[in-house]
């Protein structure tokens, strides 16, 4: 069952561990918005609330719904669609899958598809094929809390099994072709002109180079590495382009040690959830 005026309740321990990360956002017509209505946005943590802050608005009356937002978390969601028929049985395809993780299952808003939560790590950005989608960044789900039986009520680690089947579902892109592409380029510890460009000319690109990204909302450093990856991105600036960013970045600004790919996977989830929000938009 789902909680009060239709909130998943927190009796479900997946949902009560969800509600412990201030990553959530309502909904209005299944479009992402803050407390205060305004639009939100899955890489922009100043517009994500507390559990208890969203519930407090949507029983007011705002919202048709809450919704957790995966960015810079252990989670992952699979999400399949058009599943489940008029009498509540799930097709044998999905029902492997639901079977194959073993993890928290809920029905989406729709009754018709079914939305699945697993401790786990995408090789790279999130990937849709047909009625099947996976993601563990730049995207959110809309949480009812309708708890499909027979699953765990438990966030459960799944990494490797989700590596798996990403492999096995969405082709060998996620595995060798993405880790070639996450090669770290040849940097010669410049910032690319065309970026100092755009950081004379757009404010958003100048505070995220600098240490004032705090005041765009961005609580850490990986957050801010990906809002510039995703402005550069927009900008039609090529990977390449968005990494050397990323670098001088954290060679000026946040003198960090990163693993030996993160700027190269950073720069290339960056730029394919932008070209992938594109897409859907058509």
């Amino acid at each position: 069952m789902t909680g009060a005026a239709g909130l998943p309740p927190l009796s479900i321990p997946a949902i009560a561990e969800l509600a412990t990360w201030r990553r959530w956002v309502l909904h209005d017509n299944k479009e992402p918005i803050t407390v205060r209505g305004s639009r939100a946005s899955t890489t922009k943590p100043s517009t994500w609330a507390s559990f208890e802050e969203v519930a407090d608005v949507f029983v007011r009356g705002l919202g048709d719904g809450v919704g957790f937002v995966f960015t810079e978390t252990p989670f992952a969601g699979i999400d399949l669609d058009h599943v489940v028929d008029d009498a509540g049985n799930v097709s044998p395809e999905a029902q492997a899958i639901v079977d194959r993780f073993a993890s928290y299952t809920e029905l989406s808003t729709s009754r018709t598809g079914l939305h699945i939560l697993v401790r786990g790590e995408l090789a790279g950005r999130g990937r849709k094929r047909g009625p099947i989608e996976c993601y563990d960044r730049g995207r959110y789900f809309v949480m009812t809390g309708r708890h499909a039986s027979g699953t765990p009520d438990r966030i459960l680690d799944r990494g490797e099994i989700l590596r798996a089947w990403v492999a096995e579902t969405f082709g060998v892109e996620t595995s060798a072709s993405r880790a070639a592409a996450c090669d770290p380029i040849e940097w010669n510890g410049e910032l690319p002109d065309a970026v100092a460009i755009a950081r004379d000319v757009d404010a958003t690109v100048r505070l995220l180079l600098s240490k004032a990204h705090r005041a765009l909302g961005y609580a850490s450093a990986s957050e801010a590495d990906f809002a510039l990856g995703c402005r550069l991105a927009e900008a039609a600036f090529p990977v390449a382009t968005v990494e050397a960013a990323l670098r001088w970045r954290h060679r000026h600004v946040e003198p960090r040690p990163k693993s030996v790919d993160y700027f190269a996977r950073t720069a290339q989830n960056a730029v394919g959830h932008v070209t992938a929000r594109n897409e859907e938009a058509g």
